[in-house]
């Protein structure tokens, strides 16, 4: 999709862009995907780093999607972890970059929420952009584990339905108060 035309329509229609309101949730999993990467002395981060920043997470749509479909998250962060190799950068953790996987799948994962209508992007359009995108060994783990894009989109939308019809103050993702992450050494599971 053309995205002069997607910013076209927005304006129009005076309507935020999803990219232009990115929840708490998805914010701190970006962060928490730079610790990692910073930690690992890597060049770039990964989005492997992100699905593990999405993990170490206590709320967001994202988590909920992988606990429904049966997906233990400290066995997958344990996982993940041990299959990212340590590097010898020197780069400080905010201008470690993100690499061109991530901004695939994220791209994808914004025309996600555009399907769906959503003004926002959270975690559950992070992870149905890397379904989407289809490589990494975060895609890799999920696909053996049974998730699909399929599955996790249906549950997605069944979770966001769900968020609708309670008071918004209670969503998934869109929590504004500060909630805690799981914060644990990157070479243990929690």
């Amino acid at each position: 999709m053309n995205l002069n035309l997607v910013s076209r329509f927005f304006a129009l229609f005076n309507r935020p862009r999803p990219m232009d309101n990115i929840t708490a949730c998805a914010g701190q999993a970006f962060a928490l995907a730079r610790r990692v990467a910073t930690a690992r002395k890597l060049e770039e981060v990964d989005i492997d780093h992100v699905v593990i920043g999405l993990l170490r997470l206590n709320h967001g749509i994202a988590l909920h999607v992988l606990m429904g479909l049966g997906i233990d998250r400290a066995i997958m962060m344990a996982d993940l972890e041990r299959l990212i190799k340590d590097g010898s950068s020197s780069i400080e953790a905010m201008k470690v970059p993100y690499n061109r996987s991530i901004k695939l799948s994220l791209a994808l994962g914004v025309q996600e929420a555009e399907k769906m209508k959503n003004a926002y992007f959270g975690t559950d359009h992070i992870l149905l952009g890397l379904l989407r995108y289809g490589k990494g060994s975060a895609y890799d783990w999920l696909i053996t584990h049974g998730v699909t894009f399929d599955s996790a989109r249906t549950l997605v939308l069944k979770l966001q339905a769900e968020d609708r019809a309670k008071d918004p103050s209670q969503s998934r993702e869109l929590i504004v108060a500060v909630v805690p992450v799981v914060d644990t050494p990157l070479s243990k599971p929690v």
